[in-house]
């Protein structure tokens, strides 16, 4: 780093952070603006996030900075669904606007806000060479661009397909003969300096500080994660179905996210410039946010220094000063030394600190005979207490290891919170597996838990009064997004946390009083690989099973097996660490099958799997629950298809409390009865706001702005002064409009217009379906979802056949200004969806969704 040669790129945000930066830099058309005013504006796009040029944007450039303001942007073609729905969707949710000091109204820009589109590669190079290009707000500058020259289309979206694609950016040479963002790659490289004998670092090291391999990273990320993909409703949540590109959660992982961005110059760059060179640094902050995630590594290693420093170096000084003060203290110190001796630190110190007054001794001529090292009053009592020390210590830590794998000595030592819960209704299906339970009618199940509950330290309910039963043979989904409890109930279960209060058997013993015999029964299949990456994967599996307790006379014979029963026979003498992501999830599986358990935990056993090795494991995991009957599954996973192909029965667990029970079936039948119809209005085009803009506000123009106060009144102008409660952030539309007046205190008219002509549409809408399908009581329509111009329907009960509901809406179609429509029966993503909104932590994020 020192020299040049290693450059780190920077991260995305700060990319965009420095896009708002040079756009800061660069204002125009101000004679005649006041100094303030410039201010202001320089500070709203380079340091609060200001950025879109959609002007219906809650953050877009404020209306009264647009004459001076060019903004950079990053540009994406073709626009294709690939493009836009597939891939920005996905990847702009891991890129959100983030506020980095509220008091200061600091924030960096989302890539929502960052990233504007081009039909082709040809109308980006067309707007590029047009006259006027980069002079106003609405012909922003191209920083950077990504073209994609093949991808994926239509049904093969979501799926490995080869992508090509080019990131442009501007020329080598910048103004005035500057370096530009790429290197120079033109002419003979033996012609271009024949007498240099340094390496030019500008150049290549601008791949990685200018945004290039940024940018890659960004692509790449996407490739690595393969986002989820609704083939029906073309549509991302942007999960990843690939979970190992997913980073865990860790200390190890936090120290190299704050090293990165930490290092990130533009980042540094635009921070220092918002807070002053001897303000705020993106240092200190971190330090702030990553007080929590680190504080534990933090204290272990603070307590050890301070354990080394006490035992290594004060006792052994405080000896020796004992030792020469006078002869009382020299007698005391004889005593204490035998139990200083105790600490290993202090052995280590007095030690060496008697070898070297030994050596003294003899360099001076104070004693006739070189001294042995060994002899006891030299390092002989401290090597023999460093011997007894490694027995004693090594004894006290087996034992307490061992102590602790107790669950109620654990409990009686690590004491939870004790939190109540809020009332709350429960489901009836949950009820009554819960009754079962109670009244012993799962006595002889698999696995029986009655009223588990977890509540961590800072009164977090992991897990909510939790009840039911599996027999033999069952294969049980259990579904939930992260945080939901899933992890939670299995490390229960398996005796790795106490659980606060409750109490559950697994093969009829109990799991907290009965943990050597609960760990007989069990095979776990951990969500990330435990494999020691310098072992083969015979060895893997013999070590497991003389763990298992195999005999040695069967070892050979139950390995092979193993193997060619999870198809690994060709890769018995390769090393873990060179198999593929696939081949480690079979391994893993393995494992957990080792002496045929009969109870069995798979975290996510398919992920990293092709399409035909996935098959393959639903196979075997098919084959050892529901035909053989030989052990009770307990599955975890985020794919539907693999919930609905292997489990018999599904628990879908929201906000730590189990939602609801039975077979997938079951579970359609009860929340998924009916049909779903999504619908996409049109906007309202310019002209027609503009013209209701000057009818109703007697020749306004669309830009005149009102305050708050004004707010009620001209709603009333409009046709409906109660429309004015609607503008509230929990709205589904009218968070934009109160956004705005929430950050610029006014409310431009054509905005408010055209967000009242999208209400009305909308209305329009609701009254054509529930008028065309709720004809009566055995039928209804009830309104999942809307965000924007996007609505979802349910229509239940006893709706028309396909055929008639695409009739009628497509007869309507135009008079309801429906942009385009799709509908389908209910899916069990669906389902997991429409509960997992319904978790603590999702909520506020997606406005519009139905509880």
């Amino acid at each position: 780093m020192q020299n040049g040669y290693l450059v780190q790129e920077p991260t995305l945000n700060g990319l965009m952070a420095y896009l708002g930066l040079r756009t800061a830099a660069e204002l125009h058309n101000t004679t005649g603006v006041s100094t303030d005013d410039q201010q202001a504006c320089a500070f709203s796009v380079g340091y609060g996030g200001f950025v879109s040029t959609d002007t219906t944007s809650a953050f877009s450039v404020l209306e009264s900075c647009r004459n001076y303001v060019t903004p950079y942007k990053l540009a994406i073609a073709p626009d294709s669904d690939f493009t836009r729905k597939y891939f920005f969707e996905a990847v702009k949710t891991w890129y959100p606007r983030v506020v980095v000091d509220a008091a200061a109204d600091v924030a960096l820009p989302s890539l929502e806000d960052s990233v504007v589109f081009f039909d082709s590669e040809d109308s980006l190079e067309s707007y590029i060479g047009k006259v006027g290009y980069g002079k106003s707000f609405e012909t922003p500058i191209i920083y950077a661009a990504l073209v994609f020259d093949e991808y994926p289309e239509d049904e093969d979206i979501g799926t490995y397909q080869s992508i090509e694609y080019s990131v442009r950016m501007n020329s080598t040479l910048g103004r005035g003969g500057s370096s530009g963002a790429v290197p120079r790659t033109l002419g003979d490289p033996a012609f271009e300096a024949p007498f240099q004998r340094t390496i030019e670092q500008t150049y290549y090291t601008s791949y990685a500080s200018q945004g290039f391999m940024t940018l890659q990273t960004l692509v790449a990320r996407f490739v690595n994660c393969m986002p989820a993909w609704d083939t029906k409703t073309k549509s991302t949540t942007g999960i990843c179905t690939q979970k190992l590109s997913i980073a865990v959660n860790s200390t190890e992982n936090d120290a190299r996210l704050f090293h990165a961005v930490d290092g990130d110059v533009l980042l540094n760059a635009g921070l220092s410039a918002a807070f002053g060179s001897t303000g705020t640094t993106w240092q200190t902050l971190l330090s702030t946010a990553a007080k929590e995630q680190l504080l534990e590594h933090a204290s272990a290693q603070t307590y050890t220094i301070m354990t080394n420093f006490l035992l290594g170096v004060v006792l052994m000084v405080v000896s020796f000063i004992l030792d020469v003060v006078s002869d009382s203290s020299s007698d005391a110190n004889k005593v204490l030394k035998f139990f200083w001796r105790l600490s290993p630190l202090f052995n280590l110190g007095s030690a060496l600190l008697n070898q070297c007054l030994s050596e003294i001794g003899a360099a001076f001529g104070r004693t006739s005979e070189p001294i042995s090292p060994f002899k006891m009053d030299v390092m002989g009592w401290e090597l023999l207490y460093l011997a007894l020390d490694s027995i004693i210590f090594f004894t006290i830590a087996v034992g307490i290891d061992f102590l602790l794998s107790f669950p109620k000595i654990k409990a009686a030592i690590f004491k939870d919170p004790v939190l109540k819960d809020a009332p709350y209704e429960e489901d009836e299906d949950v009820a009554r597996e819960a009754e079962r339970v109670r009244n012993g009618g799962a006595d002889g199940d698999a696995v029986k838990l009655l009223g588990i509950r977890k509540v961590y330290k800072g009164n977090k309910v992991a897990v909510r009064n939790l009840s039911f039963g599996l027999p033999k043979g069952e294969c049980f989904g259990y579904l939930g997004i992260n945080g939901a409890g899933k992890t939670t109930t299995m490390k229960m279960m398996t005796g790795d946390i106490l659980p606060t209060s409750g109490s559950g058997t697994l093969g009829g013993f109990d799991i907290l009083s009965e943990q050597l015999e609960v760990r007989r029964l069990i095979g776990y299949c951990p969500q990330f690989d435990a494999l020691f990456e310098l072992m083969t994967v015979r060895e893997h599996l013999e070590l497991f099973a003389r763990i298992k307790g195999v005999a040695r006379a069967d070892l050979n014979n139950v390995v092979k097996s193993l193997m060619h029963q999870m198809n690994l026979d060709d890769f018995e003498n390769k090393l873990a660490g060179t198999l593929s992501g696939g081949n480690k999830r079979k391994l893993s599986v393995a494992i957990a099958l080792i002496g045929s358990p009969p109870i069995i935990f798979l975290d996510e056993p398919s992920t990293g799997m092709d399409p035909v090795s996935r098959r393959f494991m639903w196979n075997v995991i098919a084959a050892i629950s529901t035909q053989r009957k030989e052990s009770t599954i307990i599955l975890t996973t985020h794919s539907m298809e693999e919930c609905e192909a292997l489990c018999t029965r599904v628990g879908i667990m929201v906000g730590g409390r189990l939602r609801c029970l039975g077979s997938v079936q079951h579970l359609k039948h009860r929340f998924g009865d009916g049909l779903m119809l999504e619908l996409k209005l049109k906007g309202t085009p310019t002209h027609d706001i503009a013209a209701r803009v000057a009818s109703v506000f007697g020749g306004s123009a669309p830009t005149t702005t009102f305050p708050r106060e004004e707010l009620r009144a001209k709603c009333e102008a409009l046709g409906d002064a109660s429309w004015a409660d609607k503008v509230v952030m929990n709205h589904a539309t009218g968070y934009a409009l109160a956004a705005a007046l929430e950050r610029d205190g006014t409310l431009r008219l054509g905005m408010l217009c055209a967000w009242w002509a999208a209400e009305e549409r909308f209305l329009s809408l609701d009254e054509f379906l529930r008028e065309s399908f709720a004809v009566n009581a055995n039928t209804g329509v009830k309104l999942l979802e809307r965000q924007n111009d996007l609505c979802r329907y349910k229509l239940t009960g006893q709706v028309p056949r396909l055929a008639s509901v695409f009739r009628c809406v497509e007869g309507s179609k135009q008079q309801l200004g429906i942009r385009e429509y799709a509908v389908s029966q209910t899916t069990l993503e669906q389902i997991f969806n429409n509960f997992a909104g319904q978790q603590s932590e999702e909520k506020g994020v997606a406005r519009g969704i139905g509880g």
